[in-house]
């Protein structure tokens, strides 16, 4: 299977700008399509456009871009399917992250947020601050990131000295009960809530995993 950090790297490609010309869509939206056509098994180019909110170029570039990276083949009734080295990729960057399928609401924060878990993502506070992994987030296009990691059977919000506080407490009771996270885990909940924007800031996290 190939490595995460590579399968991000082929799914970046896809969306980076060649000779000049930068798409319309990001990482995120290449993610979404390989997901899109990998539940769908074959997918038209209408369904897929109406799915991912593409217009008609967006979508055709895209495709054009996914079949010049081998990752999907097309057949004029069938429609669009994921090639060996589409699943290798899909199935290789789904071992470290998942995406939460609809948009969750957080009482206690008044968020409507979409979520996503990395995989033993906690080491990732080891090499850069909850801070800086916030404003990546930001950066990306969120307007706000909740960082969450599991530690020894619990839910903690990092910085841990955060923790005491009851209203921290009471967000970390809400978000145990809406999201199932193992030991050493890290949870990303993002706003607005937005698959696309979710998935490109937990791929570039993931991507700096070791």
């Amino acid at each position: 299977m190939i490595a995460p950090k590579e399968a991000i790297q082929i799914i970046e490609d896809v969306a980076r700008s060649k000779h000049g010309v930068k798409p319309s869509f990001d990482s995120g939206t290449v993610m979404l399509a390989l997901m899109r056509i990998d539940e769908e098994k074959t997918i038209g180019r209408p369904s897929l456009m109406k799915s991912l909110n593409l217009h008609e170029a967006q979508a055709k570039t895209l495709i054009k871009r996914l079949k010049e990276s081998g990752l999907v083949t097309s057949d004029r009734v069938l429609g669009l399917s994921l090639t060996e080295k589409g699943k290798s990729v899909l199935e290789s960057v789904e071992s470290v992250v998942t995406l939460s399928k609809e948009c969750i609401e957080i009482t206690t924060l008044g968020w409507t947020t979409a979520g996503a878990v990395i995989s033993q993502g906690a080491k990732l506070l080891n090499k850069m601050s909850v801070s800086s992994l916030r404003d990546l987030g930001v950066s990306l296009g969120a307007q706000a990131v909740l960082l969450v990691v599991k530690e020894g059977g619990e839910l903690v919000m990092p910085p841990r000295s955060l923790n005491e506080d009851e209203t921290v407490r009471s967000i970390r009771i809400e978000i145990a009960k809406k999201f199932d996270l193992k030991d050493g885990d890290l949870l990303t909940l993002v706003t607005p809530c937005d698959k696309t924007l979710l998935s490109r800031i937990v791929l570039s996290y993931a991507k700096l995993l070791d």
